[in-house]
């Protein structure tokens, strides 16, 4: 069954075709009626901070409980999450608060779109060793000036992101020679940079994390952008 959202589109798109058949002699009436269809609001379930902190309690990954946390703090996308940098973070900022910046995003893009529309809102490219591969992951300027912000930490968030680190220096300090760095602030123990899907599975097979991004991003009512 569509939705009265679907609906709507589909009648706009229709109107539209047949408004020009009219216009150019094709047709003498357009048979699409004038109104519309009301699109359907669709009501989201909102956590309160303690059905928040109880899901954050419940992810024993690191990696999977600092990109939530993130998220739930800044209301951030996948790709924003796992665009982040060392460098967006500022501990210091607004006055000891501490704040970090989104002006960025990671994406599996199509090698072929990326040749034909070219790299200059490319930040960085990464290496992609799965041989035969079709996409490649890409870090990227946001689409729009109004998605670069600056988001408050809290003090809890704070501590983590302090804490995690010391634990990438840590992991880069057991086989420096053998340690990718990426340069993202979400790394796998290796260095290389976690994509928005990893972050989703980091912790599959856990029932208690619910092994997902995508399900806090729904329940807090933010929008979850496809994968490509």
């Amino acid at each position: 069954m569509l939705s009265g959202t679907t609906i709507h589109e589909v009648h706009r798109l229709l109107r539209t075709a047949f408004q020009y058949a009219v216009e150019w002699g094709i047709l003498v009436k357009s048979p699409v009626p004038v109104d519309s269809p009301k699109k359907s609001i669709q009501e989201r379930a909102i956590w309160d901070a303690n059905e928040m902190w109880a899901a954050l309690a419940s992810m024993e990954d690191p990696i999977l409980h600092l990109a939530v946390h993130l998220t739930l703090v800044g209301a951030l996308r996948e790709g924003e999450v796992a665009g982040l940098t060392p460098e967006d973070l500022d501990f210091e900022g607004a006055d000891g608060t501490g704040t970090f910046r989104i002006n960025k995003c990671m994406q599996r893009v199509q090698k072929v779109s990326l040749a034909k529309t070219g790299k200059g809102c490319i930040l960085q490219e990464f290496e992609d060793k799965r041989e035969g591969s079709t996409t490649t992951l890409v870090l990227k300027k946001t689409k729009t000036a109004s998605s670069n912000r600056t988001i408050f930490m809290t003090a809890v968030l704070k501590e983590e992101l302090k804490r995690w680190l010391k634990r990438l220096e840590m992991d880069e300090a057991v086989d420096p020679e053998r340690y990718r760095n990426s340069g993202m602030l979400l790394r796998l123990p290796n260095g290389l940079a976690v994509e928005p899907i990893l972050a989703r599975s980091s912790s599959s097979g856990r029932t208690s994390t619910r092994s997902s991004l995508a399900l806090c991003f729904t329940v807090c009512g933010i929008p979850v952008p496809p994968i490509n």
